[in-house]
């Protein structure tokens, strides 16, 4: 069985089974998030002159969270029922992390 290393860097089973998709998809964008947010002190400095990255940052951290939650919400109501339970999670885990980065950046 060939391990897929992208999978094996955030924890996650190799193959990943349906049911553990809601689990996943939010695992991987609360690492991505919380690593961006580790990044803060780093895009304070002005690069070549350019300040306010951390301004432009939260606005775009604020339009990603409003269209997460619209596509969460989308999933939710499209999922088959038994999948439904789990991907209930999606949005609190994820909303959690937005809302750690939200706060860094303002």
């Amino acid at each position: 069985m060939r391990t897929n290393l992208h999978l094996f860097a955030f924890g996650l089973p190799n193959p990943i089974q349906e049911k553990q998709i809601p689990k996943v998809l939010s695992r991987i964008l609360s690492s991505m998030l919380n690593a961006i947010v580790a990044k803060h002190s780093a895009l304070a400095v002005p690069v070549s002159g350019v300040s306010g990255i951390p301004a432009l940052v939260l606005r775009d951290w604020k339009t990603l969270n409003a269209s997460t939650t619209a596509f969460s919400n989308a999933l939710i109501a499209n999922a088959p029922a038994d999948l439904v339970s789990a991907a209930t999670e999606i949005p609190s885990t994820i909303g959690a992390a937005f809302d750690t980065a939200i706060a860094a950046y303002s």
